[in-house]
């Protein structure tokens, strides 16, 4: 599957999530801020998206 678009601050609600693997897809823009106060997040890939 291939996510596209901005990714939600609601992304915050899967967490405690320790891997989260984006790669390869059509993100763009910035990252939510909500997604760094996810302190379980060991692995965050974002490889080959337009961020």
């Amino acid at each position: 599957m291939e996510l596209s678009g901005k990714l939600s601050p609601e992304l915050r609600k899967l967490f405690p999530m320790t891997i989260l693997l984006l790669s390869g897809d059509q993100l763009s823009e910035s990252l939510p801020d909500q997604l760094g106060n996810c302190s379980n997040l060991e692995i965050l890939n974002l490889d080959d998206n337009n961020i």
